[in-house]
């Protein structure tokens, strides 16, 4: 457990905000449940008014490289984010160069993000938008598939164990079918309100359109990228999950105790999303990292699209959706006019499932092994350490092979950060790279440069 320092006493207890615990709750049993030997970090703040929250964390967690991937289930959609999109996407770039990945819920609103913001306007609630931190190009975006109608009243033994009683663990016998996340309902009336419940995916406003994001039928080259990258089942109804939480926004009292029931013994705790998606995949892929030696991948959308670009990989590792839209469908309650009509499920990537969900056994297969690098150090050094105020101080960083036996030069970047706060990009030539800071704030000043690492050389950080 990390309470960040300095964000006020510990919410995590029943009296905490309503909902918090419980998506808190799903996000560690279900990244533990999956790498069921992993160390889980779970990063938090306290009930301080200021305190940042949920993003506040995953600045956190990416500042003090708390661990190799970080999961994330809450999000923003970018018409209410864009204000703080470019010093926020900048830890999330510092994540990648310094070799965490991210992964992230691209929302349960379908292809209208905005919708459940009500401090927006009806013309921006209405409005196809997608997700952040799933739409930056840094962050790999987890959208929603659900079973099949047919495969889940399937009478037959194809998909399922016939049930011998109550609450049967293991039932499923093969690969159900799947289809887009959708289960928009319009609404009726007060006692049946209907709303939103589907996979997020669209266009980003924001994020350019990745070099990565490319050779998959049914990418369409543009200028801004394309969400989400990949999708697992996240449907509340066909079918839901299961979890344990006293949070009382579910509305169960007792599932602690109960075996994922009420303290009657009568209902489930159960829930959907892609809250659920992220962190099963986090899970996943802690599989993936141990199984292929690796350990800091940064980014793995580049690795995800080209494995997705093999045909014969593709047909192993990915299961291509091909039916459903997550568009909204709930009517004009919900919906502009007749409801926005992207995005549908086609063959190969699509804006509603991405390039579709994995099986894990065959992604792990297909992997690349992880060759280790030499190490690197990073020097950084001022000219003076004693700058008057408001003068040029310019700044060598240098990066050297931290092996004796390797005497080549690192090449890359350096993501310069000034008292914690990222600021740019330093290009290396002949392994340096420098930068003239002024300021004129008096104190002391933290510089850092995190070298982002090369096919030969593993990243490093300096500070002075």
């Amino acid at each position: 457990l990390t309470l960040i320092p300095g964000t006020g006493f510990s919410t995590i207890n029943p009296s905490g905000t309503p909902g918090d615990m419980s998506e808190s709750d799903l996000d560690l049993e279900y990244t533990s449940g999956i790498a069921t030997g992993a160390t889980i970090n779970f990063v938090y703040t306290g009930n301080a008014a200021n305190s940042g929250g949920a993003f506040y964390a995953l600045q956190y967690a990416i500042q003090n490289k708390l661990a190799p991937i970080i999961s994330s289930s809450y999000g923003d959609c970018e018409i209410d984010f864009s204000s703080f999109y470019p010093t926020y996407n900048a830890y999330l770039q510092q994540a990648s160069t310094q070799g965490q990945t991210v992964i992230s819920a691209s929302g349960d609103a379908g292809s209208t993000d905005c919708y459940p913001n009500t401090n927006l306007s009806a013309a921006n609630r209405t409005t196809l938008a997608v997700d952040w931190p799933a739409s930056s190009q840094y962050v790999t975006a987890m959208g929603g598939t659900e079973y099949t109608s047919a495969a889940i009243l399937s009478t037959n033994s194809t998909y399922f164990t016939a049930a011998s009683g109550s609450d049967v663990i293991i039932s499923a016998k093969s690969y159900i079918p799947e289809q887009v996340w959708n289960d928009d309902a319009p609404y009726v009336s007060s006692t049946s309100p209907g709303g939103l419940s589907s996979g997020g995916g669209g266009v980003s406003i924001l994020t350019p359109q990745p070099s990565w994001q490319t050779g998959v039928p049914g990418i369409v080259a543009g200028s801004f990228r394309l969400v989400p990258d990949i999708s697992l089942a996240s449907s509340p109804n066909n079918a839901g999950y299961l979890y344990c939480s006293s949070d009382t926004a579910t509305g169960i009292t007792g599932s602690w105790t109960h075996g994922f029931r009420d303290a009657t013994s009568t209902n489930l705790t159960i829930a959907g999303g892609t809250s659920f998606a992220a962190p099963i995949f986090a899970g996943m892929l802690a599989i993936i990292n141990q199984k292929t030696n690796a350990n800091y991948q940064g980014n793995i959308n580049p690795t995800l699209y080209s494995l997705a670009a093999n045909a014969t990989t593709y047909a192993l590792a990915f299961h291509d959706i091909t039916s459903g839209t997550n568009a909204c469908t709930a009517g004009t309650t919900y919906c502009a006019g007749t409801g926005p009509s992207a995005y549908a499920a086609t063959t190969g990537y699509d804006q509603a499932t991405g390039l579709g969900s994995i099986d894990l056994y065959n992604l792990m297969q297909a992997w690349p092994v992880f060759v280790p690098a030499t190490g690197s150090s990073t020097t950084v050094t001022p000219t003076t350490l004693t700058p008057g105020p408001g003068a040029s101080d310019p700044i060598t960083f240098k990066v050297a092979s931290a092996s004796s036996s390797v005497t080549t030069t690192p090449t890359g970047t350096i993501a310069l950060s000034i008292d914690g706060t990222v600021t740019t990009a330093l290009t290396l030539i002949g392994g340096s790279a420098t930068y003239t800071f002024t300021s004129s704030t008096l104190g002391p000043h933290v510089i850092s440069g995190v070298y982002t690492g090369d096919m030969a050389f593993l990243t490093s950080t300096g500070t002075t």
